[in-house]
């Protein structure tokens, strides 16, 4: 959006040629006050009044395409300046959503991490009581060697003939 200033030129040559008439550029519908001063000046029969007109509009002239100028860049400074907030409003707003949606990620990833968990300690447990089940039924079920009383002395004596014979002997009888 742009505003135009105006010129202060033009409001000069306006104001020193047409006199009040000129005013009308620079200061709009408060120029009508202005002009109806100069009627009543220069009916009044003042010739020093009349001289003056055209200086004193000028000056006003000068004054008002001033603040009219003033005004126009303060109005276009508050319209920037309301801009540059909507759109730092918009870019807080789109950081705040983007938070949030992260926000909300982290809290699904902590839960699916926390159900894996579970998960995998249930699966452990299933296992180790699996394991001890089977460790459980291997010896109910494993079939211990049932030595006889005579069996056990004939073990011992060819265990202790071992143990005497000479070492050469052991040796051949590795090889």
């Amino acid at each position: 959006m742009k505003i135009k200033k105006k010129s202060q030129l033009t409001g000069i040559l306006l104001s020193f040629f047409l006199g009040p008439f000129g005013l009308f550029y620079s200061m709009g519908w408060k120029a009508l006050i202005v002009l109806i001063v100069w009627v009543f000046l220069s009916t009044s029969g003042s010739q020093e009044l009349f001289i003056l007109m055209p200086i004193s509009s000028v000056i006003l002239s000068l004054l008002a395409v001033r603040a009219y100028n003033n005004r126009v860049e303060s109005d276009v400074f508050d319209i920037l300046n309301e801009q540059a907030e909507a759109e730092m409003l918009e870019g807080l707003k789109v950081e705040e959503t983007r938070l949030k949606n992260e926000e909300v990620e982290k809290a699904r990833l902590n839960a699916e991490r926390t159900r894996l968990e579970r998960e995998r300690e249930s699966v452990w447990r299933l296992k180790e009581k699996d394991s001890e089940q089977k460790r459980l039924d291997l010896k109910k079920y494993s079939m211990q060697p049932t030595v006889l009383p005579a069996e056990r002395s004939r073990l011992a004596n060819s265990k202790s003939a071992l143990s005497r014979r000479p070492r050469s002997a052991t040796i051949a009888v590795l090889h």
